[in-house]
């Protein structure tokens, strides 16, 4: 898609903590959290918190 630089915002702090976190050996996810964090230390991505409120399409999804 050719993105130069991307934010992503997320409102499950749980999740950014897994991907910004220290590597883990054992969660469901690992090999998906290692994917990601490789994707970001390969791009110009930032991840930023916000409440569900802030996050349209969270918000969005959660109303309907």
């Amino acid at each position: 898609m050719d993105i130069d630089e991307l934010d992503f915002y997320s409102n499950t702090l749980h999740s950014i903590n897994l991907i910004k976190g220290p590597p883990m050996k054992y969660h469901v996810h690992v090999v998906m959290i290692q994917d990601i964090k490789e994707l970001i230390e390969q791009s110009n991505i930032t991840i930023y918190p916000t409440l569900r409120e802030g996050n349209q399409c969270a918000d969005f999804m959660a109303k309907h």
